[in-house]
């Protein structure tokens, strides 16, 4: 039974370890095998997430660094704070111009005026709404109607009833234009375009013309600049002006119309390049009105004038050398306006 019992037992194991062998083998290619690393799946990835963040550490865009971040800023000493003492009363407020009764009357009796072509009558109104003070849109508007109205009683050749200033004159036997022109305070320039004469010589004896008792005065506003022209209290003509730049300022003050030349020449006192009348590059333009300082500031001042302009772009703008500029067609128009020794300018801030 002994010997039965051990040749039985080593006959088993003779056909068992084959199959160990196989499946040792089997389990080692297995293993070998690099889409088969299950196993060591776990540490290879905690490796692989230490090495990123070694690399690249966490982000202001994380969600975990945003945490982080904001326990970090709470944890932060907060900085006392005064509060906003400002109340509604130390705000800046914007004022709207609240007009006057008066000047509203003004206002609405000059359009209404105008609507009926009583221009001078539109003139007396619409100069006192000017004078009470209006809104600056409605002042706008208001010395645009009174150019118009200008147009019509006063640079037209018919005369208003109960006009104070323009009147029929008959020329005399010898008389000449210039001879009208100091009776009458009013350059005869003017008198030629109201009654549209080209040739100062055809005036014969006996002609009937429209003439206006003058002077015309202007006053320059720096601030806005512009020029409202008067005859007497009537605002009759509003002009843009250009005025001197910094530190070569247009003087305030009161001014004389001294001398009147068309076609000015011109040496420049910096260059000394002289312009020539007719010039192109004449930044005279076609219109000189020299004056004369005879209050304020503008006592003993010299050089300053009225002139037209090369550069109409500078006009509305402080930039000339503190002389007073306007467009060369308006500059024509004043020039016919003013007359020497009798106008006056009065530059206000």
């Amino acid at each position: 039974m002994a010997r039965r019992y051990g040749k039985n037992r080593y006959g088993s194991l003779r056909y068992i370890l084959p199959v160990i062998v196989i499946v040792a083998v089997i389990l080692v290619l297995w293993l070998r095998n690099p889409n088969n690393t299950h196993a060591n799946s776990d540490n290879t990835d905690t490796q692989t997430t230490r090495n990123q963040q070694q690399k690249n550490p966490p982000s202001a865009d994380d969600d975990s660094s945003k945490q982080d971040l904001t326990s970090r800023t709470t944890q932060k000493t907060p900085i006392n704070k005064q509060p906003d003492k400002t109340t509604e009363s130390d705000k800046p407020k914007v004022q709207k111009r609240i007009i006057s009764a008066e000047a509203q009357k003004a206002f609405t009796q000059g359009q209404k005026a105008c609507e009926s072509r009583q221009y001078l009558q539109a003139a007396r109104y619409l100069s006192d709404a000017v004078r009470l003070g209006l809104t600056p849109e409605m002042e706008t508007q208001v010395r645009k109607m009174l150019n118009e109205a200008s147009d019509h009683w006063l640079f037209a050749r018919n005369i208003y009833e109960d006009d104070p200033f323009c009147l029929n004159h008959r020329v005399a036997g010898g008389e000449l234009l210039i001879h009208i022109q100091k009776k009458y305070n009013v350059p005869y320039e003017l008198i030629m375009r109201i009654n549209g004469i080209t040739d100062a010589r055809s005036i014969g004896v006996g002609t009937t013309l429209k003439v206006v008792q003058g002077p015309f005065n202007a006053v320059v506003d720096r601030r806005r600049f512009i020029m409202s022209v008067y005859l007497g209290d009537l605002l009759v003509r509003t002009y843009r002006v250009g005025l001197g730049k910094p530190g070569r300022d247009t003087p305030t003050g009161e001014w004389l119309v001294e001398l009147k030349q068309p076609n000015p020449a011109w040496t420049d006192p910096d260059t000394h390049i002289r312009y020539e009348p007719d010039d192109p590059e004449n930044p005279l333009g076609e219109r000189w009105i020299r004056l004369k300082g005879v209050k304020g500031a503008a006592v003993k001042r010299t050089g300053f004038g009225i002139h037209g302009t090369i550069k109409p772009e500078e006009i509305g703008k402080a930039a000339s050398r503190g002389c007073i500029r306007l467009f060369n067609g308006d500059v024509r128009e004043l020039y016919d306006m003013l007359i020497p020794g009798q106008s006056h300018v009065y530059v206000l801030n």
